[in-house]
């Protein structure tokens, strides 16, 4: 017999489906809901979706059988192939539906096979056929690319697992409950240095074949985490030996079916630096402790014999009275300047050495306040002033470390002067949202730029002492104040004129200083 022509059998199988398609459909339908795949579909799809699917594929039917046009009716099953691979629907499920359409329409073409009969059944084959190795095409595609890149997910975390500097082994729990059934899948190389390469020769054995105890309290750590899926850490110790002892950081996690995950390595030298750590910090604080006793009683013991001469020279000065020579009372006044300018010393160095051993509460202040009480304490000579300019900004710090550093940079600006009038400027501006930068200007003499960074140096000095009276540890309070407070202290002069910059924070937890 010879082969029918494709639109007319494709038209004869349009009037046999319009006329069966209620029967077709139910029959589908059921079949479907005997499939667990398919019925799951199906109910995850509300009764508009379904009647929208419905119309959408009576269209592209139509299209297809009446008026020879495939390209939207086949993108369609494409797209659907696609998603039932990804949705997990195995093959056999959906493809088995087709038989079910099949013999639906079977039944009303057959017995009375003619060649309109036959034209039908091989337009239904060709339909059908076309259909499914276009959705099954897609469909075997769809799980090729799947599989190629779950292998390439895989490929990645073995490289992973095999190039981590960290232990990574891998536990499956034979028998649950027992701990001793835990059975070793797999070690990463990493596992193998840091334990030692029997590690590897272990894999495929359980635990209670292995040497050690098969009761190790980390056992029952992984019993735990298999059985709450919820991670646990715990340190591990290697080795009776307090030479060779070795510490493990440790940490497991649940796998799927039954598999745990470890993570571990070697933290010996980390823990042993730590000690040490801690042994210098406890030797500083000692230290410390022993400078501060120092600092006092060096201080203490030697200011006695300082007082001791200062009196010996008042006591000279009264006995000898109006017959000192005048030579000799310029000698004796010398000898109490001297005394003077190292108690002032000693009582510097006692400041200098106390910076940042105690740090008050932080309470909020302004730059006014501040300026206020330093002139109360250190009011200018005669024909100098000192101005505050600029905006008087509120912080929230310390206020003796800052008071001390302003007094000192004010002090220094007023003793050398050169002149018997001048004046000293103080002014703040912000530096970012958490600082402010605080600038102390005069009008004085100036100081050349080699020296810029020397006088923030104890003892430095950049006139005689007997010109000016000064230990030379004023700046050096004033950097190690600031900086104990996160700021930075700097020199401006070029030509006449200083001006010292410091920062300092707007705000200051005191746990932080």
């Amino acid at each position: 017999m010879a082969e029918p022509d494709e639109r007319v059998a494709l038209r004869d199988f349009w009037e046999v489906l319009e006329a069966t398609r209620a029967e077709v459909e139910a029959a589908v339908e059921a079949a479907a809901a005997k499939v667990p795949s398919m019925a799951a579909l199906m109910a995850s799809m509300s009764p508009e979706t379904r009647e929208a699917q419905r119309r959408l594929s009576l269209a592209q039917q139509r299209a297809v059988l009446l008026e020879g046009r495939w390209d939207e009716y086949l993108a369609d099953l494409r797209q659907q192939g696609a998603a039932y691979a990804q949705m997990g629907i195995e093959f056999r499920d959906w493809f088995g539906l087709l038989g079910t359409y099949r013999s639906n329409v079977r039944r009303h073409v057959l017995p009375d096979l003619d060649a309109r009969r036959v034209g039908i059944l091989w337009g239904m084959d060709r339909f059908t056929g076309v259909a499914m190795a276009e959705i099954g095409e897609s469909y075997i595609a769809m799980k090729e690319d799947i599989v190629r890149r779950a292998e390439a997910e895989v490929a990645r975390f073995v490289d992973l697992f095999q190039n981590a500097s960290m232990g990574m082994v891998i536990w499956h729990l034979d028998e649950p409950g027992d701990p001793g059934s835990f059975r070793l899948v797999t070690a990463n190389p990493a596992a193998a240095r840091v334990s030692g390469t029997e590690l590897l020769g272990a894999v495929g054995r359980q635990v209670r074949e292995l040497p050690g105890d098969s009761r190790a309290p980390y056992l029952d750590l992984w019993l735990a985490t298999l059985a709450d899926r919820a991670p646990r850490s715990w340190t591990a110790v290697q080795g009776d030996d307090p030479e060779t002892r070795r510490s493990f950081a440790a940490q497991c996690f649940a796998l799927r079916e039954d598999h745990l995950g470890v993570l571990f390595e070697d933290v010996t030298e980390r823990q042993r630096m730590a000690a040490r750590l801690d042994h210098h910090v406890r030797e500083l604080e000692r230290s410390n402790r022993e400078l501060d006793d120092f600092a006092y009683v060096t201080s203490h013991d030697l200011k006695s014999p300082l007082r001791d001469v200062r009196n010996l020279v008042s006591w000279i000065t009264e006995d000898v009275g109006a017959t000192l020579p005048p030579t000799s009372a310029q000698h004796l006044k010398l000898v109490n300047d001297r005394v003077q300018r190292m108690e002032q010393l000693l009582d510097d160095l006692l400041e200098y050495s106390r910076v940042g051993r105690t740090v008050d509460e932080s309470r909020p202040f302004t730059l006014r306040e501040v300026l206020d009480s330093v002139l109360a304490l250190q009011a200018p000579p005669e024909g100098f002033t000192v101005a505050l300019e600029g905006d008087d900004y509120t912080l929230c710090t310390p206020r003796m470390p800052f008071e001390k550093v302003l007094r000192n940079l004010i002090g220094n600006a007023l003793k050398h002067h050169d002149r018997a009038e001048g004046r000293v400027v103080v002014r703040a501006d912000a530096a970012g949202d958490d600082r402010i930068e605080v600038r102390v200007t005069d009008d004085g003499p100036g100081i050349r730029q080699e020296f810029h960074e020397r006088v923030f140096r104890v003892f430095q000095t950049l006139r005689p002492r007997d010109e000016v009276e000064g230990s030379g540890v004023g700046l050096a309070i004033v950097k190690k104040t600031v900086e104990l407070f996160g700021g930075r202290a700097r020199v401006e002069s070029e030509g006449r004129g200083t001006a010292v910059v410091f920062t300092w924070p707007l705000r200051w937890a005191v746990t932080g200083a």
